[in-house]
């Protein structure tokens, strides 16, 4: 069937050049734990570096309440549930800077609760219940679901406020701050079958066997593709096998001998419509399912696949069977790794490399972070320009992970750099992180550079140690004994910087 491809043609015109302004926590996150502190239940709130660990900041809030135990069962938006005791609470997470207290508005006791959907959602002796927090009044507003599944299993969501549910006999569909949820009509439940299409967040195939469909939870619609699959040669009952994603393409097994390449922006048919799921009569490559082999040639794009473009040339991979794509980006046989030009679709070898190298990611911090590198055993070796080892960095001991640094015989790799390590490899390890922001916007148009430092601890058998940014090598607190700092306690580590 000859093929036109959709395009879009996009004009755009401007008249003025907007500057967006970049400040520090646009990429932070925050981290909520409540506990009991001296007797007395507490909310502490983090904000949290990129990197996943470094503490920029730290506040502690007092919850009015009387109780033994109290732990987050979830939270949304601005808001927390909470269990305490045997009670259940909806607290903001948003207090006023100010603010040293926080006061839980009761939802009912534990007994009582008999499903939690998600922060704000509650069933309730057999009735659901949208539960909100009204500001202004102090008070809290419950909303009765008037229409929704009994016991609902969630088959997709998305950003916790829109979703695709299921119970025993229906599909659903429901919104956050809707009084009903609404049925999916004409499938089966028992039978449905839920994917996500590809690295779309908002996309998923969602079929019963009978009918077939691409789900855009985002905006809770859907788009039907049952005879557009019939059409090209689908059999029902319809039923995903296996779903192989790669970075591109979502690739489907539905059990009928071929492969069907999904297209999000889809494909123009002859006869005027348009497919979203095209199959090839190929077969998996390689051991992840991320390629494709379609009349023995290779492919890792499906749209090139589907429209007979040059196929990836293995004509130097040494096991094609085995080729699989690494995190890296670069391609392994299991005996060599290769780098792709995409232009000439050419898989070369990346000879730098031997077969025991292994991919480290790196440490992906706002500021001072590390690049992700590789390590044969014998050596840290960085990609550069055109498939070249940029950095080469010999070594003895196995690298040991410090979560924000890499200690190697008896250097640290930290921030990017080599500096010398004054502890003990064997027993070191890393205690905690805190950010220092010295500059945490750039004045709205780019006048002053953002500028952030990292505090690093760590601890050997004999010693509690300091890294900072900028510095030359680790720093021993000398009034520090190892047991003296406790993992992650943001309190004492900025204490022990005075």
């Amino acid at each position: 069937m000859k093929l036109t491809i959709l395009s879009v043609l996009c004009i755009l015109t401007s008249f003025s050049r907007a500057v967006a302004s970049e400040c520090y926590h646009y990429h932070t996150s925050s981290k909520y734990s409540a506990m009991i502190a001296k007797g007395k239940p507490v909310l502490q709130v983090r904000v949290i570096d990129p990197n996943g660990s470094s503490i920029a900041e730290e506040r502690i809030f007092s919850i009015q309440l009387s109780c033994k135990s109290i732990s987050i069962v979830s939270t949304y938006g601005e808001d927390i549930l909470l269990l305490a005791d045997d009670t259940y609470y909806l607290m903001s997470n948003r207090p006023a800077y100010d603010q040293k207290e926080i006061t839980p508005l009761k939802i009912s006791e534990k007994r009582n609760i008999e499903q939690v959907l998600q922060t704000n959602i509650l069933r309730i002796k057999g009735q659901w219940f949208y539960f909100q927090r009204n500001p202004s009044s102090g008070k809290l507003n419950k909303t009765l679901i008037s229409t929704f599944p009994g016991r609902p299993v969630i088959l997709a969501h998305f950003g916790n406020r829109k979703f695709l549910l299921k119970d025993q006999k229906q599909v659903w569909t429901f919104e956050l701050g809707d009084k009903k949820a609404v049925r999916f009509p004409g499938l089966n439940a028992a039978s449905v079958q839920c994917f996500k299409a590809g690295n779309n967040d908002e996309k998923y195939f969602l079929t019963d066997g009978n009918r077939f469909y691409i789900m855009d939870v985002g905006v809770l619609d859907k788009t039907d593709i049952t005879q557009s699959l019939l059409s090209l040669g689908a059999k029902k009952p319809f039923k995903i096998k296996e779903l192989a994603i790669n970075w591109l393409n979502a690739f489907a097994d539905l059990g009928d001998g071929h492969i069907w390449c999904y297209i999000e922006a889809g494909l123009g048919l002859e006869d005027g419509t348009n497919a979203y799921l095209y199959p090839l009569k190929a077969k998996w490559s390689g051991p992840q399912h991320q390629l494709i082999s379609k009349n023995g040639k290779v492919y890792y794009n499906g749209w090139e696949a589907i429209n007979d473009f040059p196929a990836l040339n293995l004509s130097q991979v040494k096991q094609a069977q085995s080729l699989e794509i690494t995190a890296s980006g670069l391609y392994f046989d299991g005996l060599q790794y290769y780098n792709c030009d995409y232009n000439t679709q050419k898989l070369s070898p990346v000879n730098w490399l031997n077969n025991k190298a292994r991919f480290i990611s790196g440490i992906t911090s706002y500021q001072h972070g590390t690049e992700a590198f590789f390590d044969d055993g014998q050596k840290i070796l960085t990609a550069g320009p055109e498939g070249t080892a940029r950095r080469i960095i010999p070594h003895k001991s196995p690298i040991k992970n410090l979560k924000l640094a890499y200690a190697v015989d008896d250097k640290l790799l930290i921030e990017n750099k080599i500096i010398p390590n004054m502890a003990k490899p064997e027993s070191m390890a890393y205690i905690g992180s805190t950010v220092d922001v010295i500059q945490g916007c750039d004045g709205g148009r780019g006048q002053v550079p953002v500028v952030i430092k990292y505090n690093y601890f760590f601890r050997d058998s004999n010693a509690v140690y300091v890294y900072q940014s900028g510095a030359k090598a680790l720093r021993k607190l000398e009034r520090l004994s190892p047991d003296q700092l406790k993992p992650n306690d943001y309190v004492q580590m900025r204490s022990a910087l005075k």
